[in-house]
Parts: C-alpha cells; structure tokens; sequence
C-alpha cells in the first residue's frame, strides 16, 4: 500500500516537474486561442467590445439617448406652437362692387352674380406668458435627461466589463482546473496499468489493486466534473458577447 502511494506521488511529481522545465512561450509566439486564454490584456477588449455590442442594456439606453435628444428639439420647438397660419378657400357667388362705368347685377338675384374663386390666407400669433418663461427650464430638464442618458450607458458599460471579467476568470481558471486533472487521470491511468500488471504477476494484494483502481475512478469522475465546469462557464462568457470565443478569435 505504502509502495503503491509512492508510486502515485512519483508520477505526479514527474508530471509537474515536466510542466515546469517547458520554456515559456512569448506571446507572439502563442497561437490566437493560447494567447486569449494566456493574456488577459488581449482577450479582455475583445470580450469588452463584442458583450457591448450584443447587450441589450446598451440598446435600451441608446433609445434613451435617442428619445431625450428628439426631446430637447421638440422642447426649442415648442414656442412656435403660439403661431397660426389659417387659410381658406370658397367658390361661389356674392355681390360685387362696381368700378366707374361698370353695371351693378340685380341684387336681388343670386343667381345673376358672376361665379368666382377666392382663397384667403391669415397668419396669427398668440403666446402664453407661462410658456415663455419656462421656455429655458423645459429646455435645460430635457438637456439634463439626455446627461442621464448618457450616464447610464456608462454604468452600464461598467457593469458589463465587471461581468465579462468574472466570466472571463471563471473560464480561464475552469480550462486551468481541468488540464490539471487530465493530467492526474493519465497519471491515474498509468499507475492502474501498472498495478493490474503486477497484480497479475502476484506482485501486490488486492487491497492495493482496489485502491488503485478506487484512484482512477476518482480522476474519471473529478475529470468529468471538471470538462462540465469548464463547458458551462465558456457557454456562459459565449452568451454574454454573442458568439463563440473561436469566432471571436478569427474576426480578429
């Protein structure tokens, strides 16, 4: 038992030690999905960018811009509302006033009067006291619910690169999990090998075949755990800026 326990922390301690003596790569040395896991300063704008684009927050506060712009024009707008222009059209007959040498028509016959158009056109102005002098007020709240607007757009940026770096974290450290356990269940593997051969061989009792065996269905089960802990948080990043992170990596 004791020997199979050495045997185990051999390997792993080979295994680590072999992860450590590799030289490390520079960053233009990396391929695009080693360097987006590998540097945060260059996976992060990229998540930044595509989360803004595909939110529905940020969308909901352009329309808020939109609505509080179009209301500050409707606001300036709005003292013309005190100016009229009528105008008028009427066809038929009336009475006409006659010119030096010009014959008046029977008055008492309508339908004598000649038949004429007449269009007329009157422009009017009527302004309310009260109006003019909030004119200026009006204007300045609408121009204050255009800042909000503004405002909340940056929060809302704030709140989705909080997110995304969380995300982004979880992922990371999830893919750094679950390339450690990989590992251990190749090293679990490689010692049940070794120990169903020497079992057979009669080399060791059956309690350390069972252990050894009770090892590596750990690291299958801990391995698992660790690939759907994995896929959930890269789901959840991939939710968030609307894509998948390879299209995100090749768009670049």
């Amino acid at each position: 038992m004791k020997k199979l326990i050495t045997t185990l922390l051999f390997t792993m301690h080979v295994l680590m030690v072999i992860a450590q003596v590799n030289p490390v790569q520079t960053e233009q040395q990396l391929s695009p999905q080693e360097k987006f896991f590998s540097f945060s300063d260059y996976a992060l704008p990229l998540l930044y960018d595509a989360a803004i684009q595909h939110s529905a927050e940020i969308e909901n506060t352009e329309a808020a811009k939109r609505i509080a712009s179009e209301e500050i024009q409707i606001g300036k707008r709005l003292i013309l509302s005190g100016i009229s222009l009528n105008s008028g059209y009427s066809y038929g007959t009336w009475f006409q006033f006659a010119g030096a040498g010009e014959t008046t028509p029977s008055q008492w016959n309508a339908f004598s009067q000649p038949v004429r158009s007449n269009w007329n056109v009157g422009l009017g102005m009527s302004f309310s006291l009260l109006n003019i002098l909030n004119r200026g007020n009006e204007i300045t709240i609408r121009q204050m619910g255009l800042k909000q607007a503004e405002s909340n757009r940056k929060l809302a940026e704030m709140e989705i690169r909080k997110e995304v770096i969380a995300l982004y974290q979880q992922l990371t450290l999830s893919r750094t999990v679950l390339q450690n356990y990989q590992d251990a269940y190749q090293s679990a593997s490689i010692n049940k090998e070794i120990s169903d051969k020497r079992f057979r061989e009669g080399e060791i009792q059956v309690a350390e075949q069972i252990e050894a065996m009770e090892y590596y269905n750990a690291s299958s089960l801990a391995l698992q755990e660790a690939k759907n802990t994995y896929a959930t948080n890269l789901l959840l990043l991939e939710e968030r800026i609307g894509m998948t992170i390879n299209t995100l990596i090749s768009g670049k």
